[in-house]
C-alpha cells in the first residue's frame, strides 16, 4: 500500500510541477513523466546519501521495500492498455476495415517477422560462433525489445529467468 501511495504522491508532484512550470507545458510533458523523473531523482539522491550513516541505512531499506512492487506493474498495466484500445469506438465493416488497414497489417508483419529473421540469422551465422558463452535466447532480444517494447520485455522477464538468463530482460529493455 505504501508503494501505491508513493506513486500517487509522485503523480501529484508531477501534476503540480506541470501546472506551475511553463516549460513543461510547452514541451507537452505529461504529469506522469515529470513525476517519474522527479521520483527517479529523489530515489537516486536518497540512495547516494545512504552510504555511511546508520539511520540512512533504514531509509535505503525503506526505499527498497517501496520500489520492489513497481517491478510487477508493467506486466499488469499492459493488459489495461490493450483492454482500453477500442472503448467507445464503433468498428467499421470487416471489408472496409481490411481495405483501410490491410497495407499496414502487411507492413507490420514484414517488419515483425523481419526482426526475427535478422536476429536469428545474425545469431546462427555470426554471433553464436563469436560469443560462445552467450545464451541462444539472445537471438530473440531484437523482436522482444523493438516490436514488443518495454512492456513485453518486462513480461518476458520470468521466461528469461526460467531459461537461465535473467539478464535478458535488462538487455531487452535497452
Amino acid at each position: 500500500m505504501t508503494s501505491f501511495v508513493v506513486l500517487c504522491i509522485l503523480l501529484g508532484v508531477g501534476h503540480l510541477l506541470r501546472s506551475r512550470i511553463k516549460l513543461f507545458q510547452k514541451l507537452y510533458l505529461p504529469s506522469c513523466v515529470i513525476g517519474g523523473l522527479f521520483g527517479l531523482l529523489v530515489i537516486q539522491v536518497l540512495a547516494a546519501g545512504s552510504g555511511g550513516c546508520s539511520s540512512c541505512e533504514s531509509v535505503s531499506g525503506w526505499l527498497d521495500g517501496v520500489t520492489e512492487p513497481w517491478r510487477k506493474i508493467p506486466s499488469m498495466l499492459i493488459n489495461v492498455v490493450f483492454a482500453c484500445l477500442f472503448l467507445g469506438v464503433k468498428l467499421p465493416a470487416l471489408s472496409d476495415l481490411w481495405k483501410r488497414s490491410g497495407p499496414q497489417v502487411v507492413y507490420g508483419q514484414i517488419v515483425a517477422w523481419g526482426q526475427y529473421v535478422v536476429g536469428l540469422g545474425l545469431w546462427v551465422l555470426v554471433l553464436g560462433w563469436i560469443f560462445t558463452d552467450l545464451p541462444s535466447m539472445f537471438a530473440g532480444i531484437l523482436p522482444v525489445g523493438f516490436e514488443g517494447g518495454h512492456g513485453t520485455a518486462a513480461g518476458m522477464g520470468p521466461v528469461f529467468a526460467e531459461r537461465g538468463w535473467p539478464e535478458g530482460q535488462d538487455l531487452a529493455m535497452t
